[in-house]
């Protein structure tokens, strides 16, 4: 084998092992993060999704004052937070916050007839829309629909199975979605941005990932 072939080679090995790494401490990350906010939580009696409204920054001690707590309460039902240079986090008050929010919604309304991504694994399909986001969604799934999701993971596995065609948000031709749809032979349109937040359950699309294009045919 020529030896720049081997070079290649070497170097596409070492990057799925940084890859593998990378993932493998992003988890341990987010374990050591959920066992501190599970404390929190149980140390002021509230939901641990409240916590996940805070910045790091505000945490002084393992008691959060009463007032803290109605701020997260308010955050919950409508949040926005921008990254800095430095890339510290921090929450976008009014009256910004609701310009943006109205701005985002005002696009959700209008008619989209056409969505583009890439095309990860050729083909074309029609059928239902089901917007997969928690486990608690599976169940509405049926043999045909089309499996909409922000990114699909190995638990999805029992979804794509009935899957007529894949439709993601994120991800390019080595995600999940990709690898295991072409594996699969099923039609599949990665890196979409939009696609759970302009397509509804129950629309009939259809899904020409030849193009990597997904068609309104008739909204729901």
């Amino acid at each position: 084998m020529p030896e720049d072939l081997v070079r290649v080679f070497h170097f596409f090995a070492l990057l799925a092992d940084w890859r593998d790494e990378r993932k493998k401490e992003v988890l341990i990350y987010i374990h050591c993060l959920n066992e501190i906010l599970e404390k929190l939580a149980e140390k002021n009696k509230v939901k641990l999704e409240l916590l996940k409204y805070a910045l790091p920054q505000e945490i002084k001690s393992w008691i959060l004052p009463s007032s803290y707590l109605k701020i997260l309460q308010e955050r919950a039902k409508e949040y926005l937070f921008e990254i800095d240079s430095r890339g510290f986090l921090s929450w976008i008050e009014e009256p910004v916050r609701r310009q943006i929010l109205e701005a985002v919604r005002a696009s959700y309304k209008r008619r989209f007839k056409e969505i583009k991504g890439v095309s990860a694994s050729p083909g074309r399909a029609r059928g239902k829309v089901k917007i997969i986001e928690t486990m608690a969604e599976f169940k509405k799934m049926k043999r045909g629909d089309i499996l909409v999701a922000n990114m699909t993971r190995p638990e999805f596995m029992p979804l794509i199975k009935l899957a007529s065609a894949i439709v993601t948000d994120e991800g390019g031709l080595t995600c999940h979605a990709a690898i295991v749809a072409r594996e699969l032979k099923i039609p599949c349109v990665v890196g979409t941005q939009t696609a759970t937040k302009n397509l509804r359950d129950g629309q009939l699309i259809e899904v020409d990932a030849d193009k990597g294009i997904v068609r309104i045919i008739k909204k729901s």
